[in-house]
């Protein structure tokens, strides 16, 4: 797959950007409601990108950044778009902070 080949050959800081870029992406997405099935590939990727994620990264970040995509998702699907854009800014966030951490 392709997040896969993303995990060989970037480094982690380019990975994290990776998933924080996505993320930015979807909620600009959601913000302009944009069509559904362009949505849903966006979430795909998303889940993509933070599975393949270095495995030298926390692994209880992963698992927050994996439920707030999974529960964003589930959010926009119920037309809570609010909600569901609040869930990927918590991922942003939560990359931004680890970026900081890294410097």
């Amino acid at each position: 797959m392709i997040h896969e080949h993303l995990r060989k050959s970037l480094r982690p800081e380019e990975m994290l950007l990776a998933v924080a870029s996505a993320a930015k992406e979807l909620r600009d997405q959601l913000a302009n409601k944009v069509v559904t099935r362009q949505v849903d590939d966006g979430f795909e990727n998303l889940r993509g990108l933070i599975e393949a994620l270095p495995i030298t990264l926390d692994r209880g970040h992963i698992c927050f950044m994996r439920n707030w995509a999974s529960s964003s998702h589930q959010l926009w699907e119920a037309n809570e778009v609010g909600a569901s854009s609040y869930q990927l800014s918590q991922i942003e966030l939560l990359l931004n902070r680890l970026s900081k951490v890294e410097e």
